[in-house]
C-alpha cells in the first residue's frame, strides 16, 4: 500500500510537466520540434511599446 501511495504521489508532482522541445534522429532525418512557448524561439515580433522605446531583441 506504501507503494502504491508512493507512486500516486509521484505520478501526481510529474503530471504538471510539459515537453516544449523535442530534437533526434529518425531514420537518418533530423527532426526539431518546438512549441511557440519554448524560450528559444526564433520569432522576430517587437511589441508596439518595446519598439518605441529601442528594447526589442534583435
Amino acid at each position: 500500500m506504501k507503494a502504491f501511495l508512493g507512486l500516486l504521489c509521484v505520478l501526481f508532482l510529474l503530471s504538471g510537466c510539459k515537453l516544449t522541445r523535442v530534437e533526434g534522429e529518425v531514420q537518418d532525418v533530423e527532426v526539431k520540434v518546438g512549441s511557440k512557448e519554448s524560450s528559444e524561439s526564433t520569432n522576430k515580433h517587437c511589441p508596439p511599446g518595446l519598439a518605441k522605446q529601442g528594447r526589442c531583441k534583435n
